[in-house]
């Protein structure tokens, strides 16, 4: 049998990811069955954390629900990056209450470890 080219397979994905393009404008044509099913095999076989490929995938071809997902995404991510200024906003808002906690060091040896300096 056999053994891969671990090498020629490394300098393909480099290339392809070195050369990989954003696409804004994409055709309205359908994209092929036989497409779709290659593109969600390599979905499958991606790598994850210990191994638990945690995700699902959904294939949707109706135009309208597309329009309507996509109207959802939009709304969900103006208001995750309007939480995300907020939340800047208020790390760098000076404290009016002193926090005692910060001046207890945590007994746990993983706290320790990591030189945090307030209780979990």
């Amino acid at each position: 049998m056999d053994q891969p080219n671990f090498f020629g397979d490394y300098d393909t994905l480099l290339e392809l990811v070195r050369n990989r393009v954003s696409v804004r404008k994409l055709k309205p044509d359908p994209i092929p069955d036989e497409y779709v099913n290659k593109i969600l095999e390599i979905g499958r076989w991606a790598m994850s954390g210990a191994n638990g490929q945690p995700w699902e995938f959904v294939v949707v071809k109706d135009p309208k629900i597309k329009k309507e997902l996509f109207q959802v995404y939009a709304e969900e991510n103006t208001r995750l990056h309007l939480l995300d200024g907020a939340a800047a906003r208020l790390q760098a808002a000076p404290s009016l209450v002193p926090d005692d906690r910060t001046r207890t060091r945590c007994r746990s040896s993983a706290c320790r470890r990591a030189g945090r300096r307030r209780r979990c």
